[in-house]
């Protein structure tokens, strides 16, 4: 009896401890974390709201934002640029599938990495102090890489 108890006892610890551990997948997150880290990304746990097709409803997604913070404010951006993945009617197209809240023009390594990454990303933001990119975090190093360049190419965007 006192071995049972004493069985029972050791495997409600061991249970609790297996708990507290992270699984895989926060494993995997926090790599892509402190990978964005290394790019002078910084990354914050958010909720943005995604207009629909015609623009009448959004729909609100859980998300983490990479953002790349400019060193100075761009004065002469007054509003806030949203790239989104799927067709706004309103919206202008920026490069193949990608549409635009404001005509912008990307170089063709910008285009070839929202092309390339463009499946893990709900929204890029654009605005006068940082550019934002709001994803699900699926993909690895090398996808933050490819994320890192192209907010640098978006930020130096007039």
């Amino acid at each position: 009896m006192t071995i049972l108890i004493v069985v029972f006892i050791t495997l409600s610890l061991f249970g609790s401890v297996m708990w507290v551990m992270p699984s895989k997948r926060d494993k995997h997150k926090m790599s892509l974390r402190m990978a964005a880290r290394q790019h002078q990304l910084t990354v914050q746990l958010m909720q943005v709201n995604i207009p629909d097709k015609w623009d009448k409803t959004t729909t609100s997604v859980k998300t983490c934002a990479y953002r790349l913070n400019r060193i100075k404010e761009l004065k002469t951006l007054t509003s806030t640029i949203n790239l989104y993945p799927h067709e706004v009617w309103k919206h202008e197209v920026v490069c193949d599938g990608w549409w635009s809240s404001a005509k912008i023009t990307l170089s063709s390594s910008a285009a070839s990495n929202l092309n390339e990454i463009g499946e893990h990303i709900d929204c890029i933001e654009i605005s006068s102090n940082a550019i934002t990119c709001y994803w699900q975090e699926r993909g690895d190093e090398s996808t933050v890489k490819a994320l890192s360049e192209l907010l640098a190419e978006l930020q130096e965007l007039r």
